[in-house]
């Protein structure tokens, strides 16, 4: 396999010697919901409407295990 990019290469060595992922990906959770909502109302909405906060980062809990799934079924 040849790239133009020597830093890809290097990386895919490391990967196929060590048999790992080198970078994968993370979850979100309040950032998310910040992002989404706004970091004033977010705080607003815990004092206000905690099962829809809690609802929310459910939802997004969910999206990230989907998300995870996908990037842990790469093969390295």
């Amino acid at each position: 396999m040849s790239h133009d990019n020597p830093e890809l290469e290097l990386a895919r060595a490391f990967v196929e010697e060590h048999g790992t992922l080198l970078v994968g990906g993370w979850g979100v959770g309040m950032d998310m919901a910040n992002w989404l909502c706004g970091m004033q109302n977010t705080m607003l909405l815990m004092m206000e409407k905690p099962d829809f906060v809690a609802d929310l980062l459910e939802m997004i809990h969910v999206w990230n295990v989907q998300r995870m799934k996908v990037v842990l079924s790469a093969p390295v």
